[in-house]
């Protein structure tokens, strides 16, 4: 199972991503949303660098942002 999904890691690498945008493009493809928090323990990413991968994939189209709450 480790080995499937490096494989896709890897194949998402091949098309431009970074590893980490990688993890987190997975990792969104299994739920409609996730909060900052849920997606970084998901993919093991420092919390800094979550937001870093996330405004990059948010500026270039990859996926899109949407608030609630306050």
């Amino acid at each position: 199972m480790v080995r499937d999904k490096r494989k896709q890691i890897q194949k998402f690498i091949n098309l431009g991503l970074t590893e980490r945008e990688a993890k987190v493009y997975i990792m969104l493809l299994t739920r409609k949303g996730f909060t900052t928090l849920e997606l970084q323990e998901s993919v093991d990413i420092p919390r800094t660098k979550m937001y870093e991968v996330l405004h990059k994939m948010v500026s270039r189209g990859i996926v899109t942002q949407w608030g609630m709450g306050r």
